[in-house]
């Protein structure tokens, strides 16, 4: 067993799309999650590395499954001290979960990130990130998506496994009539226009390249970007259909949830964001988590460029990625509108305090004592 500083692992694993989060063990009182930071690297090929810090337990036994509400005890792979690293290879034709099992305390589960999946690659897990008090986001819970209508059937299969029982459609009814999700049996499909279908949406401009130029000639990429984001938080149509989702995911019947639009950036960029920061998690950690969709997006946006002639495809840059001024400008406008983000939540989305109660006790592990920090090997 490896035993490493906190800074070499967290050097190591930011480097990689992760995705972590707690699942206490089925008893009447869960206990608190001792796991203070936790990773899980895969390459593609059914190969990880898995590293943990857990102060002041003994051991920690990791298992593996493919299910992220009962993982089971069944496959062993790997134990080790507070500090931990392991190798472990598995079969690659299907999606992993770990638990941790720490000799005393509640278990963590986690997972690589993202999905990998070619045609949907901003697919990814919403939940395992550690809050300010010390919980962790649940996962399995809910995904941020990009376009589900140009799925291959490889991929739509590995969807439905996640059993996913509602699909959130943020996009406008322009990109919808060009492609219509692909939806598995059994999953309920609801429309949470964000845009109100203001010109079609940007992901209509962007097919465009004649339009995209005269857009372009008028107002730059950036202030397009910081308007769109601005109007996340304050149009009428953006807080129903925030409001609209919301409510949903406080209903565990609904769950797991995916919700998305056409690049899973932008509109969903911030509904992630909002999740995540009613249920406890830092600033820092909220920005981190949008920014990554720079790096599931690179291939699919190099292709994107190419279709438009290079001078052009230079000033969209801006467009078809994610910046953290874009996601700074939402925040402030909740400031510059609501005072503070509860009265936003309250009064500007329209959540009950019931509803974000039930968002809370949906998504989160059981409340441990606050952390010093929250550290990042996590991510």
């Amino acid at each position: 067993m490896m035993i490493f500083a906190r800074r070499a692992a967290l050097a190591l694993f930011l480097t990689a799309p992760l995705i972590l989060a707690g699942c206490g063990e089925q008893t009447a009182a869960p206990k608190p999650i001792p796991i203070t930071d936790a990773a899980v690297s895969g390459d593609g090929t059914g190969r990880y590395t898995i590293a943990w810090i857990a102060p002041n337990v003994d051991t920690v036994t990791v298992y593996a499954g493919t299910d992220p509400s009962n993982v089971g005890r069944e496959r062993e792979v790997g134990s080790g001290g507070a500090n931990g690293h392991l190798a472990v290879e598995l079969p690659a034709d299907t999606r992993w979960y770990f638990e941790f099992v720490p000799n005393d305390g509640g278990a963590l589960v986690m997972a690589q990130r993202g999905l990998g999946l070619a045609t949907v690659p901003n697919l990814r897990d919403a939940g395992g990130y550690r809050t300010t008090d010390g919980r962790w986001v649940k996962v399995g819970r809910v995904y941020r998506s990009d376009q589900l209508d140009k799925v291959s059937d490889a991929d739509f299969a590995a969807m439905k496994d996640l059993g996913l029982k509602l699909i959130c459609d943020f996009r406008t009814e322009t990109e919808r009539a060009a492609g219509a999700d692909r939806v598995p049996e059994g999953t309920e499909h609801m429309i949470a226009d964000v845009s109100g279908n203001s010109g079609g949406g940007l992901g209509a401009v962007l097919g465009d390249p004649s339009r995209m130029g005269e857009v372009l000639s008028q107002i730059s990429a950036e202030e397009i970007m910081m308007m769109a984001n601005r109007a996340f938080v304050s149009s009428d149509s953006a807080r129903a259909a925030y409001k609209s989702t919301f409510e949903r995911l406080a209903d565990s019947g609904s769950l797991p949830t995916l919700f998305h639009c056409t690049a899973g950036k932008d509109r969903t960029g911030w509904s992630a964001a909002v999740l995540l920061t009613i249920l406890g998690v830092p600033r820092d950690i909220v920005m981190h988590d949008y920014m990554l969709s720079n790096t599931f997006l690179a291939q699919k946006n190099r292709a994107l460029l190419e279709n438009f002639p290079p001078e052009l495809a230079q000033q969209m840059i801006p467009l078809v990625g994610v910046r953290e001024s874009y996601l700074n400008a939402a925040f402030e406008e909740v400031e510059n509108t609501y005072g503070d983000f509860e009265t936003y939540v309250r009064d500007g989305i329209g959540l009950s305090d019931d509803t974000v109660a039930a968002l809370k006790a949906n998504f989160l592990t059981p409340e441990t004592a606050p952390p010093k920090t929250v550290t990042t090997m996590g991510y």
